[in-house]
Protein backbone atom coordinates (compact mmCIF):
# COMPACT_ATOMS: atom_id res chain seq x y z
CA UNK A 1 0.00 0.00 0.00
CA UNK A 2 2.67 2.31 0.28
CA UNK A 3 3.85 2.32 -3.34
CA UNK A 4 0.03 3.52 -3.78
CA UNK A 5 -0.17 6.34 -0.91
CA UNK A 6 2.92 7.82 -2.30
CA UNK A 7 3.15 10.16 -4.78
CA UNK A 8 5.34 12.99 -6.59
CA UNK A 9 4.65 15.94 -9.16
CA UNK A 10 7.43 15.19 -10.66
CA UNK A 11 6.90 11.65 -11.04
CA UNK A 12 5.41 10.84 -15.19
CA UNK A 13 2.60 8.79 -15.67
CA UNK A 14 5.07 6.34 -17.15
CA UNK A 15 6.83 6.20 -14.07
CA UNK A 16 4.26 5.81 -11.94
CA UNK A 17 2.74 2.66 -13.96
CA UNK A 18 6.73 0.97 -13.91
CA UNK A 19 6.58 1.76 -10.10
CA UNK A 20 3.00 0.60 -9.42
CA UNK A 21 2.99 -2.48 -11.82
CA UNK A 22 4.58 -5.14 -10.30
CA UNK A 23 2.26 -5.18 -7.02
CA UNK A 24 -0.71 -3.78 -9.04
CA UNK A 25 -3.21 -4.88 -11.60
CA UNK A 26 -2.73 -2.53 -15.37
CA UNK A 27 -5.90 -0.25 -14.50
CA UNK A 28 -5.09 0.39 -11.02
CA UNK A 29 -1.30 1.15 -12.07
CA UNK A 30 -2.73 3.52 -14.47
CA UNK A 31 -5.00 5.31 -12.42
CA UNK A 32 -4.28 8.61 -11.57
CA UNK A 33 -3.77 9.63 -7.64
CA UNK A 34 -6.14 11.14 -5.33
CA UNK A 35 -3.06 13.47 -4.69
CA UNK A 36 -3.01 14.06 -8.25
CA UNK A 37 -6.16 15.68 -8.33
CA UNK A 38 -5.33 18.06 -5.36
CA UNK A 39 -1.78 18.62 -5.52
CA UNK A 40 -0.87 17.74 -9.38
CA UNK A 41 -0.74 21.76 -10.26
CA UNK A 42 1.27 22.74 -7.65
CA UNK A 43 5.21 22.29 -8.57
CA UNK A 44 7.57 19.75 -6.80
CA UNK A 45 4.87 18.70 -4.82
CA UNK A 46 5.17 15.47 -3.16
CA UNK A 47 3.49 13.01 -0.61
CA UNK A 48 5.81 11.00 1.58
CA UNK A 49 4.69 7.54 3.42
CA UNK A 50 6.30 7.33 6.88
CA UNK A 51 4.60 4.07 8.32
CA UNK A 52 1.91 1.76 7.39
CA UNK A 53 -0.40 -0.42 9.79
CA UNK A 54 -1.00 -3.95 9.49
CA UNK A 55 -3.16 -5.30 6.96
CA UNK A 56 -6.70 -6.27 7.90
CA UNK A 57 -9.35 -7.87 6.06
CA UNK A 58 -12.35 -5.92 5.88
CA UNK A 59 -14.24 -7.80 3.58
CA UNK A 60 -14.20 -11.34 1.51
CA UNK A 61 -16.84 -12.54 -0.78
CA UNK A 62 -15.11 -15.97 -1.73
CA UNK A 63 -13.68 -14.58 -4.94
CA UNK A 64 -12.16 -11.49 -3.73
CA UNK A 65 -11.37 -10.01 -0.36
CA UNK A 66 -10.37 -6.17 0.64
CA UNK A 67 -7.51 -5.43 2.77
CA UNK A 68 -7.46 -2.12 4.83
CA UNK A 69 -3.87 -0.81 5.83
CA UNK A 70 -3.69 2.81 7.56
CA UNK A 71 -1.15 4.62 6.04
CA UNK A 72 0.62 7.76 8.13
CA UNK A 73 1.96 10.44 5.51
CA UNK A 74 3.48 13.77 4.86
CA UNK A 75 2.31 16.02 2.42
CA UNK A 76 5.39 18.58 1.50
CA UNK A 77 3.95 21.56 -0.37
CA UNK A 78 7.13 23.73 -1.39
CA UNK A 79 7.31 27.17 -1.62
CA UNK A 80 9.66 29.22 -4.13
CA UNK A 81 12.18 30.59 -0.79
CA UNK A 82 13.17 27.65 -0.47
CA UNK A 83 11.20 26.37 2.42
CA UNK A 84 8.47 24.07 2.40
CA UNK A 85 4.88 23.46 4.31
CA UNK A 86 4.14 20.20 5.59
CA UNK A 87 1.55 18.39 6.48
CA UNK A 88 0.88 14.67 8.17
CA UNK A 89 -2.02 12.67 8.50
CA UNK A 90 -3.27 8.84 8.36
CA UNK A 91 -5.87 7.21 6.50
CA UNK A 92 -7.29 4.17 5.27
CA UNK A 93 -6.50 2.72 2.25
CA UNK A 94 -8.51 -0.78 1.00
CA UNK A 95 -6.69 -2.92 -1.44
CA UNK A 96 -8.97 -5.18 -3.50
CA UNK A 97 -7.03 -9.31 -4.22
CA UNK A 98 -8.64 -11.84 -5.97
CA UNK A 99 -8.16 -15.34 -3.48
CA UNK A 100 -6.73 -17.28 -6.75
CA UNK A 101 -4.68 -15.38 -9.95
CA UNK A 102 -1.27 -13.80 -9.72
CA UNK A 103 -1.61 -11.67 -6.22
CA UNK A 104 -1.61 -8.45 -8.19
CA UNK A 105 -4.50 -5.81 -5.97
CA UNK A 106 -7.06 -5.54 -8.98
CA UNK A 107 -8.86 -2.40 -6.74
CA UNK A 108 -7.72 0.24 -4.52
CA UNK A 109 -10.05 2.73 -2.42
CA UNK A 110 -8.38 5.59 -1.72
CA UNK A 111 -9.40 7.48 1.47
CA UNK A 112 -11.59 11.20 0.75
CA UNK A 113 -8.66 13.58 1.10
Amino acid sequence: MKAAAQWSQSETEQERFKRLSSEFSNDVAKRKSAWEKLYGNVDRARVTVDSTGDASVTSHDGRTMKLGVMVTYTVHIPHGDGSEVVSSGTRLWVAELPISGDGKVTGLEEPKL
